[in-house]
């Protein structure tokens, strides 16, 4: 019986519309970090990029040469994941560590700790959560007939009345391999461990889309 690894896979397609050439731009942060952490078994990038493959070639990764069809931005994390398992034949028991190259921040600590929270209890999957900037109770559809409607009916007025409210961030996201049929498409189902983010990392979190994006993250490290 193989014993249980941890695979961080990086996906890496071609093509940006916010930031052009933006995974060329933006590999090298997370191939250093991940390095340096040293808590990987082994380290996947999957691309349909040529102009990466010697970044990944030099960093000593493993290459997953996607397909086209699974590389357009309409195709889900979940179904370019469950293409890199069967093509590379990926343990059902071996945990999958998801790396999004437009995160740029990381602290070791955090991946540590949801590490051993993974060994120490009976965890299939695990997401970090952070507390929703705008309440799903406040939000509305608008039809073109302008006639409108509440997305969560309540007639809550009163803000510390509000239930807390969470929105799922892939920081950190892992998963065993033989869970993922149950995720849903974010890759979180019921049973996700939610890893629920403290201020100071919440601060610290820009997600990079644009050059603006790149710009606010350089003013905050």
């Amino acid at each position: 019986m193989n014993s249980i690894k941890h695979l961080a896979f990086i996906p890496a397609r071609k093509g940006s519309k916010g930031l052009k050439n933006k995974n060329l731009i933006l590999f090298d942060k997370t191939a250093d970090f991940l390095k340096k952490l040293s808590l990987f078994d082994e380290i996947h990038v999957s691309t349909n990029e040529k102009r990466l493959l010697k970044k990944i070639k030099k960093n000593g990764f493993n290459l997953h040469l996607r397909k086209n069809k699974f590389s357009g931005d309409r195709i889900s994390i979940k179904k370019t994941l469950q293409n890199f398992i069967k093509e590379k034949k990926i343990n059902k028991n071996f945990f999958i560590w998801l790396f999004y190259l437009p995160i740029l921040y990381k602290n070791k600590k955090d991946f540590v700790f949801a590490m051993n929270l993974l060994k120490k209890k009976k965890i299939n999957s695990i997401c970090s959560f952070i507390k929703s900037k705008s309440h799903p109770f406040h939000s509305w559809k608008i039809k073109k007939n302008k006639k409108i409607s509440q997305f969560i009916k309540n007639d809550v007025f009163r803000r510390q009345d509000l239930p807390t409210s969470y929105n799922h961030y892939h920081y950190v996201c892992a998963f065993r391999v033989k869970e993922i049929s149950k995720l849903n498409s974010e890759l979180i189902n019921p049973h996700t461990f939610p890893l629920i983010l403290n201020n100071k990392t919440q601060s610290k979190l820009v997600e990079i889309d644009t050059s603006n994006d790149l710009k606010k993250y350089k003013g905050i490290t």
